[in-house]
């Protein structure tokens, strides 16, 4: 069945586009967004676009319906209604199975509705004249001529069994010359045409080829247009309004598909959806290899396994945020509580709210993870086992820590703090400032000399690009967890590093390991204490800016 629905295929297409029936204003809009674009390209651009822009948008929104009329078939071969699939360039769908073949045009509008003399309705059986030699001709190029045609590469005579279906967005209304209800009711693709059927009356007139010689189904397709007609279904589907319903159907359908024994728990997307059209039409745009134009349920099993992954990895993502959220809204809670009763928890906790707000809005917008989050400012790396030896009460009391100082800062400069998008130590920077404050937590108290140390090592094994970012920055580390009475004051750090690499624009062309990066060592400790201290002062920025002089002290 393949090999031969190859050569139908292939004749089909050469047909196609011999007769010139592709519509210009489309062919514009494949060659713009479409053309020579990989398939992820085109789901980016269809993620952006929606259905009820105008112009050039409304044409590709009816392209990006096509694309969804074809995945709704591809479904339906996964349900082994179909063995194939083909979707033709642009325009139609073909679709077959043991000796039936199905041919699909798919047509779009705005409206919901149009009375069937009405334009684009009208197309349906409306016929265009071809001037030939200073004389008129009557073309057969109506939408249901162009799919009745189709039968002259499958006859019947030959074995095969063919079916002609006008998949359209919006209702046929009748008027009073014209009544196509009877083929709203065919699906079933064999219904006796009514006497004096409008249709069948209007393309019974004589036409033309494109050369001006008579056109007959009889002698083309060996079945007389009456045959053919009673293969003929008129199918409405939902509108371009209602598209996201569509999308809803097929995602619930793949769902069942993709996700057979997996339980109920994981689902695809609209993403997903444009994730596939990007594959369908990177396959299905290369005439030169028909094998690509034909889609098997073995071809689609690739790709239907790389959407479940990629479902599995966003369920992943979705369960992590939950418990990113569910373990910051504890510790804040946490947070709140501790600053009760002091002559400035209104105000400060105002500040913990804001800064609850920012951390959700960082899981969910700039996928945070709490998680990496940790180990990094336990070893400032993400490439570490910490995180399993870590005991929940560790990670929370961790966090409550970090909180509370980058609390303390955002009040001491009256300034909101995010996060840095750096690879190594957690580091927060004002929203307007050029200093830096990091934060490293030992993961067993120890002296100072030893929490310095594991900085060092942390900056000598992260990037060069990462090493020149700290080196142009005023850096401040504030150290957590440590054992170690002596450390009361700021201290400076040189950092020497790896590379010897020359750095234009140094002194001298000085090589990168010859100007070490330099930060500021700050106690954790005390800054905690010195935070619920100034909640009970009259102003908490003058108060935190003094403690901060204190310990600057002579930094050594």
């Amino acid at each position: 069945m393949l090999e031969t629905s190859r050569n139908i295929i292939d004749e089909y297409i050469t047909k196609r586009d011999n007769a010139n029936f592709i519509d210009p204003e489309r062919k514009k809009i494949i060659d713009e967004y479409f053309r020579n674009k990989k398939g992820q390209e085109i789901a980016e651009y269809l993620i952006s676009v929606t259905a009820s822009e105008t112009g050039g948008l409304t044409a590709l929104s009816g392209f990006y319906y096509q694309f969804l009329v074809t995945i709704e078939y591809i479904i339906e071969m996964l349900e082994d209604k179909w063995d194939f699939v083909i979707m033709e360039y642009h325009d139609d769908v073909v679709v077959g199975k043991g000796n039936k073949i199905r041919f699909i045009q798919v047509k779009t509008s705005q409206k919901i509705k149009l009375e069937v003399t009405a334009s684009p309705a009208s197309g349906l059986y409306n016929r265009t004249k071809k001037k030939i030699k200073d004389k008129y001709y009557i073309q057969a190029n109506s939408w249901v001529d162009k799919l009745l045609s189709n039968a002259a590469l499958a006859k019947k005579s030959e074995g095969y069994e063919t079916e002609f279906q006008l998949y359209s967005s919006y209702h046929f209304i009748r008027t009073q010359n014209y009544n196509f209800d009877h083929y709203t009711d065919n699906k079933f693709f064999n219904k006796k045409l009514p006497q004096n059927d409008d249709l069948l009356k209007v393309l019974s007139q004589q036409v033309f080829d494109d050369k001006g010689q008579e056109y007959s189904y009889l002698s083309e397709c060996e079945e007389n247009i009456e045959e053919l007609l009673e293969r003929f279904y008129l199918h409405t589907g939902l509108s371009l309004q209602e598209i996201d319903k569509f999308q809803d159907h097929l995602c619930m359908k793949l769902n069942r598909i993709i996700f057979k024994g997996y339980g109920e728990n994981i689902t695809i997307g609209v993403s997903d959806l444009n994730f596939m059209i990007g594959y369908l039409f990177e396959e299905c745009t290369d005439k030169s290899n028909i094998e690509r134009l034909i889609i098997t349920k073995e071809k689609i099993q690739n790709l239907l396994d790389i959407i479940r992954s990629r479902a599995f990895a966003n369920a992943s993502l979705t369960i992590n945020q939950h418990d990113s959220l569910t373990v910051i809204n504890r510790v804040i809670d946490e947070l709140i509580t501790s600053v009760q009763g002091f002559k400035n928890s209104e105000k400060i906790s105002k500040l913990i709210y804001e800064y609850r707000d920012y951390l959700k809005l960082w899981i969910t917008r700039e996928n945070g993870d709490i998680k990496k989050l940790l180990v990094r400012l336990f070893d400032g790396t993400d490439k570490t086992s910490i995180y399993s030896r870590l005991s929940m009460t560790n990670k929370e009391n961790s966090l409550l820590e970090l909180f509370t100082l980058t609390v303390m800062l955002i009040a001491s400069k009256n300034k909101k703090m995010v996060f840095e998008k750096n690879e190594s130590l957690i580091i927060k920077k004002s929203e307007d400032l050029e200093m830096l404050h990091a934060f490293l937590r030992l993961e067993v108290a120890k002296k100072k000399s030893e929490a310095i140390e594991k900085l060092k090592t942390i900056v000598k094994n992260t990037s060069l690009e990462e090493q020149l970012y700290l080196m142009e920055k005023d850096l401040n580390v504030i150290i957590q967890n440590y054992n170690d009475r002596q450390f009361k004051r700021i201290e400076t750090v040189e950092i020497d590093v790896k590379e010897q690499i020359d750095i234009e624009g140094l002194e001298d062309f000085k090589k990168l390991n010859e100007v070490p990066i330099i930060a500021k060592v700050l106690p954790g400790k005390y800054l905690l204490e010195d935070f619920y201290a100034a909640l009970d002062e009259e102003s908490i920025e003058e108060y935190l800016a003094e403690i901060l002089e204190e310990l600057k002290g002579d930094i050594s």
